[in-house]
């Protein structure tokens, strides 16, 4: 059997096994030391073993995925007649092939384990390649005075606590996105200095950022060459929204691609209250797509724009705000820890950290902020399933089945109207009306629901029509879910701008 070293980094040995002089083999810790608690932390720290017994994956606050390193801590008991001496931990990984990796610690033991000190644990990093499904992992205590470890001890000597099922979950987990420069032109109070710039350095930071809080083995960011010009006011975000929303279907985006606008505003930057405005979408959907998009003040590089961008991108995945500050907008209501913070010890792969449970969730306004196994269990199987649809080699939607025309109303009577391909993202609640040029009368489902910025978007299924509506009628259905919202807009003539009027239709942009 083939035994490796568990690397720390590349440079490391492959394979070596770390020995100790004496004679006596596999010599277990005396004096009833016994394992605590044995957590793998890719991000949020998942116990396998707790209160002296195994965590089988189905009982665990989260999960662990596949081709991601994870730091491992272990913790110990010790009783009150113990003599500090130092003790060597081994860990021991098994792949489904049957190679087996180990790798020891040795630390000077005179009291309990505690994870809140750098030194009340054992700890290894395991790398990517190690964390497949199928293995099974084992922690072992042993004495180094007068004995030799071989990390693999003989059978007599396996203790029922030492072993089990790493439980990684199969599948991969991967994020791409499109970063869009806006090119701000607008005569406001700041000065325009054109669209942020993305050097190799800055987009590394997004890249380390971003990897760093969400379930993933890869990111794949892309910088759009051409910006989109924004001669409006940069105070209403979700005409910019739209704007992007738009430019994703001009750029027959795949639907697992994620949009983020990055702007230096002339007229609105961070000193506002807040800094960036995201889409939610409710499904992991392919009707969704239009809302993966965000848009945030990049101003400048560091660490409020690094934040902003993880806040935002978080949004698209589907997470609403967590409670902290207390002036979180919308906050979900069923978050499991007050004031809002992770509850749980978490591994920073960028700055190679522990993060403590006391951080508030990188959802909330509050500083400093990490992820914990709520944040990680809500967009872990979004980045999955987005990342299913990349690795079918989908076909593009050249030729959808079906045409949406989407119309946003704003609340300074503005409107912005625009077609992507695929279905009503939401259920329909009112019904569209008009005249084709045979005269005869139309009638299709309008999704209607309002935004942030009381923007209202409505969906109207275009379909199998061969032109843009000149002019849409809206009536409320009996059933419709926003009731005043439909009442509201009950009788309404919407007239279609003429750029779209002789649009003709069969595919998307």
């Amino acid at each position: 059997m083939r035994r490796c070293l568990l690397a720390l980094c590349a440079t490391l040995p492959a394979c070596t096994v770390e020995r100790y002089p004496g004679d006596e083999i596999g010599v277990y810790a005396r004096g009833g030391m016994a394992l605590d608690s044995v957590s793998f932390d890719q991000g949020v720290a998942v116990d396998v073993f707790a209160n002296g017994q195994f965590v089988g994956p189905s009982s665990r606050p989260t999960t662990l995925i596949q081709n991601r390193g994870a730091y491992v801590r272990a913790t110990w008991s010790i009783p009150d007649e113990w003599e500090p001496r130092e003790i060597a931990a081994a860990l021991e990984l098994t792949q489904v092939d049957g190679t087996t990796s180990s790798e020891v610690r040795r630390r000077w033991i005179d009291g309990p384990g505690d994870l809140r000190y750098p030194d009340g644990a054992f700890d290894w990093f395991v790398p990517e390649e190690m964390m497949s499904p199928a293995s099974s992992w084992r922690v072992a205590l042993y004495e180094t005075e007068g004995a030799r470890i071989d990390l693999l001890p003989p059978p007599a000597h396996v203790l029922p606590r030492g072993g089990g099922p790493l439980g990684v979950l199969p599948g991969r987990h991967e994020i791409e996105l499109v970063v869009v420069p806006i090119d701000h032109q607008f005569s406001g109070p700041m000065e325009c200095e054109g669209p942020p710039e993305f050097g190799e350095a800055r987009v590394q930071e997004l890249y380390d950022y971003l990897a760093r809080i969400n379930p993933v083995e890869d990111v794949v960011i892309t910088i759009r060459e051409e910006p989109l010009v924004w001669t409006e006011s940069a105070a209403n975000l979700t005409k910019i929204l739209d704007a992007l929303s738009e430019l994703r279907e001009l750029d027959n985006a795949p639907p697992y691609v994620y949009y983020f606008g990055a702007i230096d505003p002339c007229d609105w930057g961070s000193t506002a209250g807040f800094a960036g405005l995201a889409r939610v979408p409710d499904a992991p959907t392919r009707e969704y797509a239009w809302k993966r998009v965000a848009v945030g003040d990049m101003r400048r590089p560091g660490h409020p724009s690094n934040e902003t961008f993880v806040h935002e991108i978080g949004h698209t995945q589907g997470r609403r705000h967590v409670s902290c500050k207390g002036t979180e907008g919308n906050p979900v209501s069923d978050y499991p820890v007050e004031l809002g913070k992770t509850g749980s010890f978490g591994f920073d792969h960028l700055r190679w950290a522990i993060q403590p449970p006391t951080h508030a969730d990188y959802m909330s306004y509050c500083d400093p902020t990490w992820v914990g196994a709520y944040g990680w269990n809500q967009v872990r199987p979004v980045i999955q399933r987005l990342t299913s649809w990349k690795d079918r080699d989908e076909p593009s939607r050249a030729t959808p089945d079906r045409v949406t025309l989407m119309i946003s109303l704003y609340a300074d009577g503005a409107s912005k109207w625009w077609i992507r391909g695929g279905s009503a993202s939401a259920s329909a609640s009112m019904r569209a009306t008009w005249y084709d040029d045979s005269g005869d009368l139309v009638a299709r489902p309008v999704a209607v629901h309002h935004s942030t910025g009381e923007t209202t978007h409505l969906e109207v299924a275009l379909d199998d029509l061969g032109t843009v509506p000149r002019t849409i009628t809206l009536h409320a259905d009996d059933a419709a879910p926003d009731a005043a919202l439909a009442t509201s807009l009950e009788g309404r003539v919407l007239h279609t701008p003429l750029d779209l009027r002789e649009r003709r239709l069969g595919r998307a942009p």
